[in-house]
């Protein structure tokens, strides 16, 4: 696990933790490869980095190794523990009459393998929307999110949450991309 890792509370609705209904757990990782590229998921008319939802069973790390698996078709080994964790208080989730906490572990993974599309093994929701793979510069990345949800390309929660995670990242490594 990194020593400095940051936690990031978000409770917009004032929310307190008696209120909660459900938790949500998920694991992300800034894949990373050699040429400072920064692998990206499209889907659901956003980018995200490649993870989900934990299962029951499943400990963090294996939920990240299974996620990333399913998205991208790359197997990896994860090398150090979360360096960030963003838990969310969420009134009405989605209109669902229910509140709920959404946290989610990050991680960063060196990988340089490609994409395997013929192992990739989207969920019903990743097949109906448009799914897609991308790498994009890390000196590029912020410039990247922000003109994405400025020209409402992505989901403007999301890609701030992105961009707090990134600049973080930056700070542990001392900016050196």
């Amino acid at each position: 696990m990194y020593i400095n890792m940051k936690q990031l509370f978000i409770n917009k609705d004032d929310l307190e933790k008696h209120e909660i209904d459900e938790e949500a757990i998920r694991s992300k990782g800034l894949v990373i490869n050699d040429k400072n590229e920064l692998l990206l998921v499209y889907n659901g008319n956003t980018f995200q980095f490649p993870g989900g939802h934990r299962k029951k069973e499943e400990s963090l790390e294996e939920t990240l190794l299974r996620e990333v698996q399913e998205e991208t078709g790359i197997d990896m080994i994860i090398e150090n523990g979360p360096f960030m964790t963003i838990t969310e208080y969420c009134r009405n989730y989605r209109n669902t009459n229910k509140n709920r906490c959404n946290k989610i572990y990050y991680y960063v993974v060196k990988c340089n393998d490609l994409p395997n599309y013929e192992k990739i093994n989207l969920s019903d929701f990743e097949r109906q929307t448009e799914f897609k793979l991308s790498y994009v510069k890390l000196d590029k990345i912020e410039e990247f999110l922000e003109q994405n949800i400025k020209n409402k390309k992505m989901d403007d929660l999301i890609g701030y949450e992105m961009i707090e995670v990134l600049k973080y990242y930056k700070q542990l490594i001392g900016g050196n991309i």
